[in-house]
């Protein structure tokens, strides 16, 4: 199993694509995941923050569970 902070570099990497907003990995399972609180994003015409560490859960998730 991978390292947390493998986890966290892998996102990371993410985020310096300006223009990145969605990541498709696909899976095995039955069971599609989604984080989209982990890209910045607008909401009512304003730029929302992405929160923290839901990229890096979602990841976890995918490669614990084998979900899309």
């Amino acid at each position: 199993m991978r390292s947390i902070s493998d986890y966290i570099k892998e996102c990371n990497e993410y985020e310096k694509l300006e223009y990145q907003n969605f990541t498709i990995v696909p899976g095995t399972s039955s069971v599609m995941l989604s984080a989209p609180h982990s890209y910045t994003h607008k909401r009512k015409g304003k730029l929302k923050s992405r929160d923290m560490g839901t990229l890096t859960i979602a990841k976890m998730l995918k490669s614990l569970t084998n979900a899309h």
